[in-house]
């Protein structure tokens, strides 16, 4: 269903903006929680949590760049070749 509703945001609407939302939800719905589940039994799950949430800030930086790289590449390849040389 995931994969469903992506592809139809990514065809309606920003192919950078859905690559960034879907990399936000599945940080949220995936990654914080077993982050959580599976840390140490010394450390609490508030913790765990603080950690989760801290760790997801240069993640979601990383996800912003890699879409916009993501998108710089795939306009310059959908550039006609007639387009991109330059006399």
């Amino acid at each position: 269903m995931g994969s469903g509703l992506t592809a139809c945001f990514a065809r309606r609407g920003s192919r950078v903006a859905t690559g960034i939302l879907v990399g936000v939800v599945v940080y949220a719905a995936v990654l914080v929680p077993i982050t959580v589940a599976t840390g140490p039994s010394d450390v609490s799950a508030a913790e765990s949590l603080g950690f989760a949430l801290a760790l997801g800030v240069p993640l979601g930086l990383a996800v912003i760049v890699g879409s916009l790289i993501g998108a710089a590449v795939g306009a310059d390849r959908r550039t006609p070749l007639a387009r991109r040389r330059s006399p």
